[in-house]
């Protein structure tokens, strides 16, 4: 298990099944990810050589594009935040580097079902946009739906209601934006968190199904 299913795992029990046992109920809350610096759970530089420069105990790349620099992708990188369309096949990440696929809000259907066949252990939405819709609500829970934890894209000013709506959509963590984490992280620890237990829309299990199907033939 990466440093990154732990992180999930701490808080939010025995993913991906969900259960969490009565001794967890008090600490269960998001995982914080840090963009723009500031107090987070773990911690996103653009380059690998800034890492060094990064006080935090779990700190990882974010590419939003190709990077030539190959530290990125060594074992010394807890993890790696990458967009698949543009990172080359040809990359290699190390076995012990946690990989977070950069996926779009908006992907279409054949896009979404690409990135449910992904080796990755995790989603990050991307979000460009200042502020927070009911669409995300739809969105975070078709991505959640993949039976893999969903980090949602927020800005800093981000309001626990917010926060709070999307978590209860299947989001299990936020990635803060445009300013340090440090207020977001402090909300996250003294609010109260409630998941919703809702069956999978149909579509999405479908969709599943195949992809799992299709990696059994592969075995085979």
């Amino acid at each position: 298990m990466n440093i990154i299913n732990r992180l999930f795992e701490q808080y939010s029990g025995s993913y991906p099944l969900g259960f969490i046992a009565k001794s967890q109920e008090n600490k269960r809350r998001p995982v914080i990810f840090a963009l723009d610096g500031g107090e987070a759970d773990a911690v996103c530089v653009r380059h690998e050589q800034d890492i060094e420069k990064i006080k935090a105990e779990i700190k990882g790349v974010y590419l939003d594009s190709p990077c030539s620099c190959k530290e990125c992708y060594s074992a010394s990188v807890p993890f790696v935040v990458f967009a698949p369309h543009n990172m080359p096949l040809r990359v290699q990440f190390n076995e012990n580097t946690a990989k977070i696929a950069l996926v779009e809000e908006n992907a279409d259907m054949i896009s979404f079902s690409g990135y449910a066949a992904l080796p990755t252990d995790a989603f990050m939405i991307k979000n460009d946009a200042d502020k927070l819709t009911w669409a995300h609500i739809s969105i975070v829970k078709r991505y959640s739906a993949l039976n893999k934890p969903v980090i949602m894209q927020v800005a800093a000013d981000a309001t626990v209601e917010e926060l709070q709506n999307l978590y209860k959509a299947g989001a299990r963590a936020f990635a803060v934006r445009g300013g340090e984490a440090s207020a977001v992280y402090q909300t996250v620890q003294q609010a109260k968190w409630q998941v919703n237990k809702e069956k999978k829309d149909a579509f999405i299990s479908t969709v599943i199904a195949n992809n799992s199907s299709d990696a059994y033939e592969e075995d085979e």
